[in-house]
């Protein structure tokens, strides 16, 4: 089905903003919608701008769906995701799942500044400060046999593990409580693993029958919690649906959710205890990330990529067709 759109702004400074219309379910409700080919987006969680890059371009973009820079990228381009940083300036770290051009870093503008490519194709990158020196890494999982490695802002390698192959998803974040960031990855086993974030030491793993994990995230969801926590997605074993769940970094289950579709991407709102995971049937899906229930669906959205808007919280939704923005309605 279409997705049809109302126009509700246009002026000369800023580009058509659309509202979206698609079928949703719960406490969600369309808060624009901005057309155009955008795979990626992310959010400076300081400033609260959004990033977002389709196609050819890369696009500033403030709460209300106005663009307010936009910068080209060279043509035929095959970077499709996005990352932010901070090394010390912020940099936009773009990259394709499997694509052959591995991790490329830009300024906000557009330029090139390095790449790391090694033979295995890109399954997914994060970036967060996983040494706890103040300054954000890298954090790329390879498919294949390229295991996880973990890049300093100038692109060079700190540290890798490759007794893991096809690490499908990394993240980051102190899930042990110990004060200092461990990196954290899925991989073919099906399995959570936990690497010390300043060297790659240590590992710990937690397998989570029925789930196969294939999807994990990582944040601290309250502010009195004293470590983050693994939010974790992928199938159920022998039934083909996909289960969620929630983990302390000891393995100690917090929540678990049975769902149909395939999860394949995942988010964790910076400003509010709620994650977003997006299946490759089109829909998203909003959870509570405190007790695990679910506050609303999305559907027709495609095989998108999800992100939030700081402040106001928007869950957004690229879709290669258009960057849509949705209200979420509890607090």
């Amino acid at each position: 089905m279409r997705r049809t759109t109302l126009l509700l702004l246009a002026a000369a400074a800023f580009h058509p903003v659309t509202a979206a219309q698609p079928a949703m379910a719960g406490q969600l409700s369309a808060a624009w919608s901005l057309d155009g080919r955008w795979r990626g987006v992310a959010t400076d969680e300081k400033t609260g701008v959004i990033r977002a890059l389709g196609g050819d371009r890369i696009a500033e973009i403030d709460v209300e769906g106005r663009i307010r820079h936009e910068s080209q990228l060279p043509k035929m381009t095959e970077e499709r995701l996005l990352r932010l940083g901070t090394f010390p300036r912020v940099t936009l770290v773009t990259f394709t799942t499997w694509g052959l051009t591995g991790v490329v870093a830009r300024g906000v503008r557009g330029e090139r500044l390095w790449s790391y490519n090694v033979p295995d194709g890109v399954d997914d990158v994060w970036v967060s400060d996983v040494d706890g020196d103040k300054t954000d890494e890298v954090v790329v999982g390879y498919n294949g046999r390229g295991g996880v490695h973990v890049l300093d802002g100038n692109g060079r390698l700190r540290w890798k593990y490759t007794g893991i192959g096809n690490v499908w998803k990394v993240a980051a974040g102190d899930v042990l409580g110990l004060g200092t960031p461990q990196v954290v990855t899925t991989s073919a086993l099906g399995h959570i693993h936990i690497f010390n974030g300043a060297d790659g030491t240590g590992r710990q793993d937690i397998a989570s029958p029925p789930l196969y994990a294939s999807v994990v995230r990582v944040r601290k969801v309250r502010p009195e919690d004293e470590a983050a926590t693994i939010f974790a997605a992928g199938s159920n074993n022998g039934t083909g649906a996909s289960t969620a769940m929630a983990f302390s970094g000891s393995g100690i289950r917090k929540w678990r959710r049975d769902f149909g579709g395939k999860v394949y991407t995942a988010a964790v709102a910076p400003s509010r205890p709620w994650l977003a995971l997006g299946t490759r049937e089109g829909e998203v899906h909003v959870i509570d990330a405190v007790r695990g229930e679910v506050i609303g669906i999305v559907s027709a959205q495609g095989y998108a990529e999800v992100g939030w808007a700081v402040d106001p919280p928007l869950l957004l939704v690229a879709t290669g067709e258009a960057l849509n923005a949705f209200r979420v309605g509890m607090d």
